[in-house]
């Protein structure tokens, strides 16, 4: 085994670096550990066939919080619609009056009664 090999850190010890306990509180334990885990394999691989690269703690939970960052980040975000059609389907169809997301909000962060009719008791709309 190459001493380079032979120095990389293990998970173990990454995991109680304070760099890697802030990932955990912005992407997950389980999250980071396969993410270190996948970056320390790449990096074994790429050490095997260039033995002359220098890699430490640093580079490795450099890559894991880059590698974390385009997995994790939403695939949808905000465009200007600039195709002069209103209701453009590939661009997030027809926009909600404020009121409407308020009720959303609501209906989505505190218990509602979503499938319940309160007059009747019964199953609602």
């Amino acid at each position: 085994m190459s001493p380079q090999l032979a120095a990389l850190p293990s998970v173990d010890s990454l995991l109680i670096t304070s760099a890697v306990q802030h990932l955990f509180t912005v992407f997950g334990r389980q999250a980071v550990v396969n993410s270190l885990r996948d970056v320390i394999a790449k990096t074994r691989q790429s050490l095997r066939e260039n033995a002359h690269l220098i890699i430490d703690e640093l580079t490795l939970i450099a890559a894991c919080e880059k590698q974390l960052n385009l997995t994790q980040r939403s695939s949808i975000f905000a465009m200007f619609n600039l195709t002069g059609t209103v209701l453009h389907t590939n661009l997030g169809r027809a926009l909600l009056p404020d009121e409407a997301i308020n009720a959303i909000i609501t209906a989505m962060r505190f218990p509602c009664n979503l499938e319940y009719d309160i007059e009747t008791g019964g199953r609602g709309d």
